[in-house]
């Protein structure tokens, strides 16, 4: 009768042991999958922050004028030319060389003949680079 109970007790610590590793293993999942979304999201934050300087940054500016656009962005690195411009910067959104780049801005212009002249619209977006090679567009704004 002792061994029957004992076997008993014994079983049912066994299952509440299995329901308590089960709990632990979901209640982890959650807390990564957490922690994974409030990275992307801060990613995305800043590459909107970047994207809205560049877009104000772009407003009023001559693509042919003398100064490149590339040169007005604070901390920036990257080249320039009259039909857009690509920046790049580390994982730590500081200006960074091509090779080291984590993200990259890129602005693109163009133009659009209306009834009252020209009008320059610019795409900018920012992407993420992953073993060297564009990843995933975090954003993408059109200015015009």
């Amino acid at each position: 009768m002792r061994t029957k109970k004992r076997n008993a007790f014994f079983v049912e610590i066994i299952i509440v042991i299995l329901f308590f590793s089960l709990s632990v293993v979901v209640s982890l999942e959650l807390f990564v999958q957490g922690h994974m979304k409030s990275l992307l999201s801060e990613q995305k934050n800043m590459a909107l922050i970047r994207a809205q300087s560049a877009a104000e940054l772009v407003q009023g500016y001559d693509p042919s004028g003398y100064e490149p656009l590339s040169e007005r962005l604070e901390g920036s690195s990257g080249f320039s030319s009259e039909k857009g411009c690509c920046l790049y910067y580390d994982g730590e959104w500081n200006a960074a060389e091509q090779k080291n780049a984590v993200f990259e801005l890129t602005a693109r212009f163009g133009e659009e003949a209306t009834g009252a002249g020209r009008m320059v619209t610019v795409q900018i977006s920012v992407t993420e680079f992953s073993n060297g090679e564009a990843a995933d567009g975090l954003i993408s704004l059109e200015t015009g």
